[in-house]
């Protein structure tokens, strides 16, 4: 990974690379974001990551006929990418800032180095398109004392109103998942314009709270009740 300078604040995303995980909204929210001396480091592989590194590319470079085409491709259409070009979202300040950022593509990293690497980000960005079950990236990085930025839909939002409510800061982490390049810049910023140690206080009530609720001791208590009838005491057969 490479070494930021100092001041420097370390955007994270962690998953599959592939379309429906929504990293082609978090690269373009990088250029709208305003916050200066920003990087991101994506970790994950999948079969959508040529097109991610194409789309960055682009993005650096400025080129609106390239980004047209990635976000037009019949493999892969990027509608919301498409709608942001037609609407004059990659403006000359926001290719001013592509220009200016640093994007890394780290590849696959497993639980062991993962755990390692997840606690040096700021902020981690989690922009499933689809609905999840649970945001399990979210939960680790709050475990880890880093905010998740998160969209607010399915159980993946849910993760994110727990840590505003724990927080008492409602809409800090999550944004509409109805405009997602200007909701996750939006967040971006409001949460690296935060004083450092408000951060760091956030991130250990953040961490706090993962660990009550998300652990897999608290999974496993979890399971116990239920497995365990209230009437006889006796476990419960199928």
């Amino acid at each position: 990974f490479p070494q930021r300078p100092p001041g420097a604040t370390r955007v994270g995303y962690v998953g599959k690379l592939i379309a429906a995980k929504g990293v082609h909204h978090l690269l373009c929210a990088l250029t709208v974001a305003s916050t200066s001396e920003m990087s991101a480091t994506i970790v994950g592989y999948g079969g959508y990551e040529t097109g991610l590194r194409s789309l960055w590319d682009a993005l650096r470079r400025g080129d609106f006929e390239s980004l047209q085409a990635v976000a037009q491709s019949t493999a892969d259409p990027l509608h919301e990418v498409a709608a942001w070009l037609d609407s004059g979202g990659f403006d000359a300040t926001a290719r001013a800032r592509a220009a200016d950022r640093e994007v890394t593509f780290a590849g696959r990293l497993d639980h062991g180095p993962l755990a390692r690497v997840l606690p040096g980000f700021d902020v981690l960005v989690v922009p499933s398109v689809v609905a999840e079950a649970f945001g399990m990236v979210a939960a680790e990085a709050a475990a880890c004392g880093v905010l998740p930025i998160v969209p607010a839909h399915s159980g993946i939002g849910e993760v994110g109103a727990a840590l505003e409510a724990e927080l008492e800061r409602p809409g800090l982490l999550t944004y509409d998942p109805r405009r997602p390049i200007p909701g996750i810049a939006e967040a971006l910023d409001e949460i690296l314009a935060l004083p450092e140690e408000t951060r760091r206080a956030f991130g250990l009530r953040a961490a706090a709270l993962a660990r009550r609720r998300w652990s897999w001791d608290h999974v496993a208590d979890q399971l116990l009740s239920h497995a365990v009838s209230p009437a006889t005491g006796a476990g419960t057969q199928n």
